[in-house]
């Protein structure tokens, strides 16, 4: 995993802080992207310290925002990397693994930052109801078939 796609799924909201913190340090990318000072600071943040993980969470942050650049709707190896990206929470929605609130906020979060993409569009529809706390056994099956439909579509299997 490299810095875009951590910066990406945090974007999203696909990991909270602190996962964005782990995951960074694995990074193939990232003493080159963060500099060494940056990766010490985050090595030294204390895992069980909310104060320390948001301060340090905000200054990766910034850092990540400028060296990834704008993410745009309109920029298909942006569109194709969230695709990628998404391929993991469809499929843990897909195992039982997601709750579907979990799902249904990251869907909002998704539609939000890439402006109501149209591969999105079956689950937004299926998570609508789900936003005013409304979800019905009708709404959770539409969305495990949307899951598997959209599967199908990004992974071609």
């Amino acid at each position: 995993m490299n810095c875009k796609e951590i910066y990406l799924k945090r974007l999203v909201n696909i990991i909270d802080d602190k996962t964005m913190l782990e995951l960074i340090l694995r990074a193939n990318d990232g003493t080159m992207v963060l500099g060494t000072n940056l990766v010490t600071s985050i090595e030294r943040t204390n895992p069980n310290s909310n104060e320390q993980i948001k301060k340090t969470s905000r200054v990766l942050w910034d850092t990540l925002e400028s060296h990834v650049g704008e993410i745009t709707s309109s920029d298909q190896s942006d569109i194709a990397l969230m695709k990628a990206l998404f391929i993991d929470v469809l499929e843990e929605y897909a195992n039982g693994k997601l709750a579907t609130k979990r799902l249904c906020e990251i869907v909002s979060s998704v539609n939000l930052e890439f402006d109501y993409p149209d591969w999105c569009d079956a689950l937004y529809d299926g998570c609508d109801d789900f936003s005013r706390n409304i979800i019905s056994d009708e709404d959770r099956t539409y969305l495990e078939v949307e899951v598997k439909n959209l599967l199908l579509e990004i992974t071609g299997q």
